[in-house]
């Protein structure tokens, strides 16, 4: 197996969700880590036995100080959750091959000039 070179399309984007507003720090200078991570994949399902993978998002959760020592309780819990991602998240990570594309905008772009049309005669 080779490896997945940097701008691959074989490359799966993934973001991070961290609460709003949580400090790195406590008052004593203690770390403040998560202690809930929730991975989320999405998934297009090609054929009924094939799955690629779209996209991924990580979601932090729970934050609380860490305490380093011999009484410090580095648990956390780890929740993963698949889904298949719906038609519009399917067009918007373009997981289409390009004769799909290639009809929608088409299509799209005969509705924006029929549109413009009948604006242009009613403003007549």
């Amino acid at each position: 197996m080779r490896p997945i070179e940097d701008g691959s399309d074989s490359l799966v984007a993934a973001s991070f969700h961290p609460e709003l507003g949580q400090p790195d720090t406590d008052e004593e200078g203690n770390p403040i880590v998560p202690t809930v991570v929730e991975l989320n994949f999405f998934y297009y399902q090609k054929s009924r036995d094939v799955k690629l993978m779209a996209k991924v998002e990580a979601h932090l959760k729970e934050y609380r100080p860490f305490i380093a020592g011999p009484g410090a309780d580095p648990v956390y819990r780890l929740r993963l959750t698949y889904e298949a991602l719906s038609y519009f998240d399917l067009i918007n990570t373009f997981q289409f091959s390009l004769p799909i594309y290639f009809l929608l905008f088409t299509f799209i772009s005969i509705i924006l000039i029929l549109a413009i049309i009948v604006f242009w005669l009613v403003n007549l």
